[in-house]
């Protein structure tokens, strides 16, 4: 399938449904069609999530929830941006390391409701969990295995192949949405295109190939990374000037249609 062109014709979509955090370190959302910056942020923040309590922002010396007015709370220093939330995203759990004092490897669980706040010192960095986490595979029969970095492929439980497919990033599982879909997704760069596979439970769909424009980022973690809208529709940041008149698309995986996304200078979209 050939990938876009700088030239395609592409149309005008909604901004971001939870917001950006821009390169100046605005945190942006938007209402009624307008931008508003709700806080200026660490800079080099890596991921953003949003809450019933306030948006979760992690930086490489802080993470901080982040209020409707502005206001900012410690929530962890250090912190490893695989953080786990608990499913009414009430309860965070966040890996980090305590710097007052001797440095010590932690494991806060924080409670963004009321403030509460528990932690345990672990030898080494732990990795955040909480029970109420879904698992990161959505069951036994699917497993990925990785390849030399260019190539991966699906299996089921007997290691019968399932599917193959050229990667330079993936595969990743996209989260869990109430009532939303769940994919595979994965990415290649010659030519650029998005690999989609539905999960069903244990089963898997079958694999589609959509065409990305170039110049698409798509390695995970970090900022400029893509994020999920919702069950359907992921969200990319086109960081080198290849899409005209946007710096940001989203594409509708079940379609394969794609659109300009007013962003402004993102750099880190909002996870919803």
């Amino acid at each position: 399938m050939a990938a876009l062109g700088t030239g395609a014709a592409l149309r005008d979509g909604p901004p971001p449904a939870a917001g950006v955090i821009t390169g100046n370190r605005e945190l942006l959302t938007w209402k009624d069609g307008h931008p508003e910056v709700v806080a200026k942020v660490e800079q080099y923040a890596g991921r953003a999530v949003i809450t019933p309590h306030g948006i979760l922002v992690i930086g490489p010396r802080t993470a901080v929830l982040v209020g409707p007015d502005g206001t900012q709370s410690l929530l962890a220093t250090v912190p490893d941006p695989r953080i786990a939330l608990s499913e009414d995203r009430r309860r965070v759990a966040i890996a980090g390391v305590d710097l007052t004092g001797k440095p010590k490897y932690m494991l806060w669980t924080i409670d963004l409701a009321d403030g509460t706040v528990s932690g345990e010192e672990h030898p080494a960095l732990p990795r955040a969990a909480l029970e109420e986490t879904p698992p990161q595979w959505p069951g036994p029969r699917v497993a990925a295995a990785m390849g030399d970095g260019d190539s991966f492929v699906l299996t089921g439980t007997e290691g019968t192949p399932l599917t193959e497919a050229g990667m330079r990033f993936g595969p990743y599982l996209s989260p869990c949405f109430p009532g939303g879909r769940r994919w595979l997704y994965g990415f290649r760069q010659r030519p650029p295109v998005l690999t989609v596979t539905e999960v069903n439970g244990d089963e898997l769909g079958t694999p589609r190939t959509l065409p990305l424009p170039p110049g698409c980022a798509t390695a995970s973690g970090g900022n400029r990374c893509p994020v999920w809208e919702d069950g359907t529709r992921l969200l990319l940041v086109t960081p080198h000037g290849t899409v005209p008149g946007a710096r940001a698309i989203r594409i509708d995986v079940t379609t394969g249609a794609i659109e300009r996304v007013p962003a402004g200078d993102v750099e880190v979209f909002i996870e919803p």
